[in-house]
């Protein structure tokens, strides 16, 4: 009875161990956020066993990683937070899988990738040591070497550091109307984020720039910036502060509560930072440049100007040099005031105060001009006995200081002449006397002081009691000559004056004309006093009205120099509408051409459609150049001619409107286009077409070496932007867009291109058998330029894929697969179009069986082999020596085709060798139905005793 209970506990034992076997989830279990996936296995030679892996996936989709090795996985549960992880598993995940592709890492398939940076993990955690792992898959195993490398020696962190790096040089350099500081570079080991610079005591009109010269107020973190002061803002100093919000990746761990594993994830943070102060420092400075010249524009020396600003507390005094320059340098920038204290001497005072503004970098120019103090003498010339008795034609002449002549003139009708002098000490004398009158021998003595001084002398002269004597015939030795030298106000000579010239008593009269040189000439006259009078001017000139006295005396030549002046006039052009006068246009262009259809002149009429040009004697044309906004430009020629001086030839044009009206100027707008590529780098050559939504406009645009293609002075509205051409290498955005230009404001567009991106696909296969495909054949890419690019290895498959940007590249064989000659050819293909696919096959020759290995050892071991995943146990026999050494095992012909080579197992091929020495643990991922044998064993423990009792 008692055996009988025993075999029925065994029974229903054995059923709930089985049960329980089936329904307790085991470490290899299916979970929900795990992926499993087959691989030769690393084998652990402390652990003896395989360490096996899965794929854990979060809510998210995120791929994180086991942090415990004997654990078992997540099973759906939700994983609290727990924090970071070390730095050097950071760096693992860093330069791991999924953050770069299983090219990037040399393996070829996403499962290799994550189980060698899985490995990788448990490595830097202390859990497994690279000297104690067996590589089954060398790809794998050179990949985790690398990844746990770089984690011991690598340099990044999770810590989010960040700096501004100051310009080279903090001083400020003008630029057009601005103060501009050099690039301030953000330098952190954020993956993106943006800041801000906020500051205490903005001047106004700053402008934040980034390095493409775009004003913006927030910046990203790959961009530089500049600071831009209105280059007249006063001296002074901007503190500023930067303050960033930066997200980085961080490896994030979740806790298992020490039941399951804690896992870790690469996952963006973020995170404020904020900056030391950083203080901008400018000092606006310009000059002053008083110019002081007479009316002649002649400089002079020893003006002296007090300058002071507005505040009161800047005042200093400055002097004319020889040149007519006071100068002053470094001055803050303001308005100054400019007084005259004293003027050179000899010339009168400007009191005019004058306001002028200092700017930055700038010489403000001020020209001031003084006037000569001018007098006048009056000489009143009357009878010694009779005062009331006015004596004509008695000549008097001026003398300067030093004794030279400066004037000469001869009383009129009423006794008087008159004579107008600058500022200075004279003396005068009587130097032909009235007829019958006695020559005064005195000299006399009198100065000019003052602007509009006149200084009046009367003098007496006494008849001459003597009889007139015959005047007798002129002896040869008593003649002379007269030379006239006619110029203009520049001192060049003037052909064709003609001069009348006469004697006192009008017995001589004769006219002459001056030739090339400008000389008109008359020899032997008999000396005396001559009358000078021009009676005809040089065509172009103006004649000189004024009648001169020379005295020609014995064997001399009187010298007689007479300037004339152009004849200058106006030609003054009223624009106004056709329709109605009293509408005048401004901004009209005339252009003035001589006779020779050469431009002399060209200006443009102002708001009262006004435009004068002043213009010597001369034979003209004029036309319209550009007409005002809207209206039609006129294709009339018209003629004029200066020929009197001061003339004024006043004409009229009309325009008429445009059919269509133009925007007024005052809505126009622009349109600036940034072209980028993914990683924001200006892309220079791509073409744009311009288009407003009537179709009345359209234009093409071209990005230049900045990236940036502008259209300005475009009349507001919707701009329809089509990328006609892309950049070399690039692929063509055919999105329309379209965007709004507003008044006085620059519509601002940013266009990215992806590049043109191909894929190169590489079979390897026999030479003597296409069928046969060819794995671990490694194919190296080369740019251009002969500079590696790409590496990779074929799969199981015999195929190998490359993904390429645009360009022209070469390949070639690097390493041949196992039993193969290297191929020496070099291949050459073309990335053009985006997706493009080419396919090359490559063939390998074996190479040749020198000799016949010795015979192998029966191999003691059952082997399983796992390709494509089909498991197969395959029990290898003893050869005889005639037997071929490699055997051909086929036991899925459909999914395995493979070559066991008998000697030693090839952990290439060779998934899972099991001898009674081997033990699999219940760890990550791995596979061991205990309960379920547990409960088996139990079942037929139970029949055994029952049999033996029965």
């Amino acid at each position: 009875m008692k055996q009988k209970m025993l075999a029925k506990w065994f029974s229903i034992l054995s059923v709930l161990i089985i049960l329980l076997g089936v329904s307790v989830p085991q470490a290899k279990a299916e979970i929900v956020h795990k992926e499993k996936y087959q691989m030769k296995w690393s084998y652990s030679k402390s652990k003896n066993r395989e360490i096996k892996a899965g794929t854990l996936k979060g809510a998210s989709g995120s791929i994180e990683y086991c942090l415990s090795l004997n654990l078992p996985s997540p099973n759906g549960q939700d994983l609290p937070e727990m924090g970071r992880a070390t730095d050097e598993v950071y760096r693992v995940l860093l330069n791991g899988y999924p953050q770069k592709s299983p090219v990037e890492l040399g393996v070829s398939t996403p499962a290799e990738a994550h189980y060698a940076t899985q490995l990788a993990v448990w490595i830097v955690l202390g859990q497994l040591q690279v000297d104690d792992l067996v590589p089954q898959n060398q790809q794998v195993h050179t990949l985790m070497k690398q990844l746990v490398e770089k984690s011991k020696h690598g340099a990044e962190s999770q810590k989010v550091f960040f700096n501004v790096t100051s310009p080279d040089s903090q001083n400020v350099k003008q630029n057009g109307d601005y103060l501009e500081t050099g690039l301030y570079t953000i330098q952190t080991n954020a993956v993106s984020g943006t800041y801000t610079i906020e500051g205490e005591n903005a001047p106004a009109g700053i402008q934040l720039l980034n390095e493409n010269g775009e004003k913006k107020t927030t910046f990203s973190i790959n961009e530089k910036f500049k600071i831009l002061i209105p280059k007249n803002t006063a001296s002074g100093d901007f503190k500023f502060k930067i303050k960033s919000n930066l997200t980085n990746l961080q490896a994030i761990t979740f806790d298992g509560k020490r039941t399951i594993q804690n896992t870790a994830t690469l996952s963006q943070r973020s995170k404020e930072e904020v900056s030391t102060e950083l203080v901008v420092k400018w000092e606006t400075l310009g000059s002053l440049k008083v110019m002081k010249s007479d009316e002649n524009k002649q400089p002079l020396k020893g003006a002296i100007f007090e300058v002071s600003n507005e505040k009161g507390d800047i005042k200093q005094n400055i002097t004319s040099d020889d040149t007519g320059v006071a100068e002053l340098h470094q001055l803050p920038i303001g308005t100054y005031i400019v007084k005259e204290v004293q003027a050179p001497e000899g010339y009168v005072l400007d009191p005019t105060i004058k306001k002028v503004e200092v700017q930055t970098n700038e010489t403000a120019l001020l020209e001031v001009e003084n006037k000569h103090i001018q007098g006048e003498l009056e000489i009143s010339k009357v009878d010694f006995a009779d005062h009331n008795k006015k004596l004509s034609n008695a000549e008097f002449t001026i003398y300067n200081q030093q004794g030279q002549e400066v004037s000469k003139g001869i009383t009129d009708a009423n006794g008087i002449v008159t004579f107008k002098l600058p500022y200075g000490t004279y003396t005068y004398k009587e130097t032909f006397a009235p007829e019958g009158y006695i020559l005064s021998e005195n000299t006399f003595s009198f100065e000019i002081k003052e602007d509009g001084q006149i200084v009046k002398h009367v003098v007496e002269n006494k008849e001459n009691p003597t009889p007139e004597i015959p005047t007798p015939e002129v002896p040869e030795e008593t003649l002379g000559s007269l030379k006239i030298m006619k110029f203009n106000e520049n001192k060049k000579p003037l052909k064709g004056a003609v001069f009348e010239v006469s004697n006192e008593n009008g017995d001589i009269k004769q006219n002459i004309t001056s030739d090339d040189t400008g000389v008109a000439e008359l020899h032997q006259l008999p000396i005396g006093t001559y009358i000078v009078k021009e009676v005809q001017a040089p065509e172009g000139y103006v004649l000189d009205p004024t009648i001169k006295k020379v005295e020609v005396q014995t064997n001399e030549t009187a010298l007689l120099e007479v300037e004339n002046k152009h004849i200058q006039g106006e030609l003054q052009i009223s624009k106004v509408d056709f329709a109605d006068q009293n509408k005048k246009l401004s901004n009209t262009e005339f252009t003035i051409y001589n006779q020779q259809s050469q431009e002399v002149s060209k200006g443009k009429t102002d708001a009262n459609g006004m435009i004068t040009f002043k213009l010597p004697y001369g034979t003209y044309t004029y036309k319209e150049t550009l007409a005002p906004e809207g209206y039609i430009l006129s294709d009339n020629t018209f003629s004029f001619e200066i020929k009197e001086d001061g003339q004024i030839v006043k004409h009229i044009v009309k325009n008429q409107k445009k059919p269509i009206l133009e925007q007024p100027k005052e809505t126009l707008g622009s349109l600036k286009i940034m072209k980028f590529d993914e990683n924001k780098k200006p892309l220079k050559g791509a073409i744009f077409e311009v288009s407003n939504e009537k179709g009345d406009i359209q234009k093409h645009i071209t990005s230049d070496d900045a990236g940036i293609a502008e259209l300005h002075q475009l009349p507001i509205g919707i701009y329809i932007v089509k990328e006609v051409q892309a950049p070399e290498g690039y692929v063509l955005d055919p999105t329309i867009k379209k965007v709004n230009v507003q008044t006085n404001e620059n519509a601002l567009l940013e266009v990215e291109n992806k590049r043109i991106q191909g894929e190169l696909q590489i079979s390897k296969v026999d030479s003597a058998d296409d069928n046969k495909k060819l794995s671990n054949a490694e194919f190296t890419i080369y740019n251009k330029q002969g500079q590696e690019v790409a590496k990779g290895k074929t799969d199981a498959n015999g195929v190998i894929t490359f993904k390429l940007p645009y360009g022209t590249y070469t390949y070639k064989e690097t390493l041949a697969p196992e039993g193969y000659i290297l191929s020496e050819n070099t291949f050459s293909f073309e990335i053009k179009e985006d997706g493009q696919m080419i396919k090359h096959t490559v063939k390998n020759q074996k190479k040749p069986i020198s000799e016949v290995p010795n015979q192998p050892k029966t191999p003691d071991k059952e082997m399983t082999t796992n390709v494509q995943h089909v498991e197969k146990t395959v029990h290898v026999k003893k050869l005889n020596p005639s037997e071929t050494l490699n055997k051909e095992i086929k036991p899925d012909p459909q999914h395995v085709e493979k070559t066991v080579d008998t000697k030693t197992p090839d952990m290439q091929h060779v998934e899972k060798t099991v001898s009674k020495n081997t033990k699999s643990l219940p760890s990550t991922g791995s596979e061991f139905p205990i309960l379920p044998l547990l409960g088996l064993g139990f079942i037929m423990a139970g029949i055994y005793v029952f049999k033996m009792r029965y």
